[in-house]
């Protein structure tokens, strides 16, 4: 194209902005608010991958991780060589602390850690034995920094660095818990502190290890270490050297307990969490992204056509006169292209200042502080892919619109839309009028309807996140009527604690439809259990009873069958009923079936320990619920929850869902007006003469607002009654992956306040949008009608 004839297009697409500017102002808003969510999301969950792939590999993470109740030995730590596989020792020791004036838990890890190590995000690693280095999330929780002071185990140390640990990413206590970064810290200190902590709380040291695979495979290690045995002189537990002399005196296994977790990396729910949850993010936003474009593509089209209509005695000249049909393809293109262009460069723009503040994922789990910038690709994607699908749906539009004779552009044309199939001459003339202006209209309406309902998507999006949480835990304040729940490593068979309420907790891990990290505790509770209304009175040993929770997290119902492993046995276990427990993902049989799961060595090893100190066993149990804390040996407890400390956790992950709400919604809510009032006055461009013919007619401007505009509110009250039901089965989907990593299941919830919420902001931008155009329909002469006369 040559300097005039661009001077020349230009100057004419100029013109065609300034005539039709609020609708192209529109356009470029919609783009900008749409692609902006999606390159802030898209940003947001790449930076998280980019974070846990620098921890993972800065930090050495180890391929899985192993827990022992007796440390290992040179000699054994060497056949792991053998086999195919490097342990290396990343002992912790969980002590009390102070931080910021509130009383927390400490775990300690060393700094020389071979494998899993620390990565730093400000200040060092602890150099001397007054210094420490404070996981991020609880620094952030509690406002402190380096220089700060923490006590642990009542040692005064200065914060010499924040940071955190790549095989903490969930930085919960134990596995299968949420987070609470208020009164739980890991901590990162010198190996002189930590033997000094070790030394002065024993009990609550732990020999855990980190494998790494050159050879072997994680079972085939597994199995070495069933078979490693034991030395009860190395034991920190006196129950535990009890434990191996009575296990050793029944003849079972040596190994016993040789390892209490065997973990593979991508099992473990502390690191994948995250993953999954970023990964489900790109996910939901790439589609989120395809439906923006397509719906702006098609609405550019749709302009495009119509500016071919309104100038078609102009192209019926230009091609008489010899104009190509390439030269009137480019000038149609270029003012689409260049307001899609201008909106994605926005778009991107806003993505980019919104990423850093979307931290439902950022700001719940921990990992190294990467920049939150959008990757090279994200503003390709974010700028190319627009403009890809806005040309190509618009060469299709213009093409097909400009395939037509000559003569046929040159004499503009009224065509009243396709034939009905239907007869209508006895239906009143309003409800016949409106009727048939839908069926001519067809195209504009379903794209209105396509419009609506990806607003209503995200609005159900954002809305019932907020509210499923909310359910949840206005629930679970009722359902967990316990006020202590304890695990034991060793239990005290000669009675049960008084006012206790004892049952056998079995973690393993589902085999179908769980993928990496996904877990189901077996609980083995008395049919009479007052904490848990499940009906387990003559379960067979492969029966259960899920929670909601669990038949929703792994969408079972009666009669399914769920597959259960312990890592060396597998289970499969009939569904035969859904107990209305909706906190925790639970499958209840009774305490005896419970017990059938567990390695035969553990309740024998239990009921000898007891005997032998002179005592008559009760049955095995290794969990106990009470309704206040309980005075227990330390020694015994492997793990101690509260009911406090459940709802705390979810609380802190339903409060990080403020933001993406405010988000998702408001944006929604500005689609949702852009988008009908940019199709309703094109179709309303579109009658003018019909309009034109009305008023001829006799009819009042009030009477054809009437006739054109109120048909619209009745499309829109129609879509939003479709497109709610839809979205959330839609949505539904998507939030159980989003959640299915964390030890719980939360049902998708849409309250009827987020339905009212939603169908007034349907209706409020039909209003806002039936007030502008009402001046459409005002401002077409009766005239008009004689332009397309002989």
């Amino acid at each position: 194209m040559n300097g005039p004839a661009l001077l020349l297009t230009l100057r004419r697409n100029w013109r065609s902005f300034r005539t039709t500017w609020a609708r192209w102002s529109a356009i470029l808003v919609l783009l900008t608010i749409g692609l902006g969510v999606v390159v802030g999301l898209l940003t947001s969950a790449t930076a998280t991958l980019r974070g846990i792939d620098e921890g993972a590999r800065s930090g050495g993470l180890a391929d899985g991780t192993v827990i022992t109740e007796v440390p290992l030995t040179p000699g054994q730590l060497a056949d792991a060589e053998a086999v195919g596989a490097t342990i290396l020792p990343t002992p912790y020791v969980d002590v009390p602390g102070r931080s910021a004036g509130e009383d927390t838990t400490v775990r300690a890890f060393r700094s020389d850690q071979a494998v899993s190590r620390a990565t730093v995000d400000a200040g060092t690693l602890p150099t001397g034995p007054d210094q420490v280095l404070v996981e991020k999330l609880h620094a952030a929780a509690l406002g402190l920094r380096v220089g700060d002071q923490v006590t642990v185990s009542g040692r005064v140390l200065r914060i010499s660095g924040v940071g955190s640990l790549p095989d903490y990413t969930l930085a919960s206590p134990q596995l299968g818990q949420t987070s609470d970064p208020e009164r739980f810290a890991l901590m990162v200190v010198t190996p002189a502190t930590f033997e000094a902590l070790a030394a002065q709380h024993p009990d609550q040291a732990v020999s855990a290890y980190g494998y790494v695979l050159h050879g072997a495979s994680a079972d085939k290690l597994r199995e070495h270490l069933q078979r490693v045995t034991l030395d009860p002189a190395l034991a920190h537990n006196s129950y535990v050297a009890r434990a191996v002399a009575a296990a050793r005196g029944a003849g079972l296994p040596l190994s016993y307990p040789a390892m209490s977790l065997f973990l593979p990396a991508d099992d473990n729910p502390r690191i994948t969490g995250a993953i999954s949850d970023a990964r489900t993010t790109m996910n939901v936003t790439l589609v989120t992204t395809i439906l923006v474009m397509v719906l702006v593509a098609y609405v550019l089209g749709e302009f495009s056509r119509d500016r071919i209509l309104r100038d078609s005695v102009v192209i019926g000249t230009q091609s008489a006169l010899g104009t190509s049909e390439s030269a009137l393809l480019r000038y149609y293109l270029a003012l689409p292209l260049a307001v899609t262009v201008l909106g994605s460069l926005l778009g991107t723009v806003l993505g980019r200042g919104l990423a850093p503040n979307l931290d439902i994922i950022t700001g719940y789990y921990s990992f190294p502080a990467v920049p939150v910038e959008p990757s090279a690709l994200i503003v390709a994607t974010g700028i190319g892919v627009p403009l890809a699908v806005v040309a190509l749906v618009n060469v299709f539009v213009v093409r097909t619109a400009l395939h037509r004779p000559t003569q046929e552009l040159l004499r503009p044309q009224v065509t009243a839309g396709p034939s009905l199939p239907l007869r209508l001459e006895r239906m009143p003339f309003v409800p016949m009028f409106r009727l048939r202006q839908a069926m001519r209209t067809l195209g504009s309406y379903l794209l209105i309807v396509a419009g609506l309902f990806l607003c209503i998507l995200l609005m159900v999006f954002g809305l019932g996140m907020r509210s499923s949480m909310d359910t949840y835990l206005a629930r679970a304040e009722t359902d967990i009527s316990f006020h202590d729940y304890y695990t034991l490593r060793f239990p005290d068979l000669s009675g049960v604690p008084a006012g206790a309420h004892q049952a056998v907790a079995v973690p393993l891990q589902v085999l179908q439809d769980g993928g990496p990290g996904k877990t189901l505790t077996v609980l083995g509770v008395p049919p009479d259990s007052r904490y848990f209304p499940a009906d387990v009175a003559g379960l067979g040993p492969n029966q259960l009873v899920l929670s909601r929770a669990a038949a929703h997290k792994y969408r079972l119902g009666v009669g399914d069958t769920i597959a259960l492993s312990d890592g060396s046995l597998n289970w499969a276990f009939r569904i035969v009923g859904i107990a209305d427990y909706t906190t925790s993902a639970f499958g209840f049989t009774t305490p005896a079936n419970a017990q059938s799961l567990l390695d035969p060595a553990i309740p024998v090893a239990s009921e000898r320990m007891t005997t032998a100190a002179g005592g008559k066993a009760v049955p095995y149990y290794n969990a106990l619920f009470s309704d206040h804390p309980l005075d227990l040996d330390p020694d015994r407890v492997l793990t101690h929850s509260t009911r406090d400390e459940m709802l705390a956790g979810v609380a802190k992950f339903n409060a990080l869902l403020t933001r993406i709400v405010a988000l998702v919604t408001w944006s929604s809510m500005l689609i949702m007006v852009v988008v009908l009032y940019v199709l309703i006055r094109m179709v309303v461009a579109r009658q003018r003469y019909s309009i034109s013919l009305l008023k001829a007619l006799g009819y009042t401007d009030r009477e054809v607002g009437r006739l054109y505009l109120d048909n619209y509110l009745w499309l829109v009250v129609g879509s939003v009654a479709l497109a709610i039901p839809v979205s959330v089965g839609i949505m539904s989907q998507v939030w159980r992956l989003m959640t299915a990593h964390l030890p719980i299941g939360i049902p998708f919830l849409l309250s009827v306040r987020d339905v009212a919420v939603m169908v007034g902001l349907a209706l409020g931008a039909y209003a806002v949008v039936r007030v502008v155009t009402s001046h459409d329909t005002r401002s077409v002469p009766v005239t008009e009608v004689l332009k397309f006369r002989e």
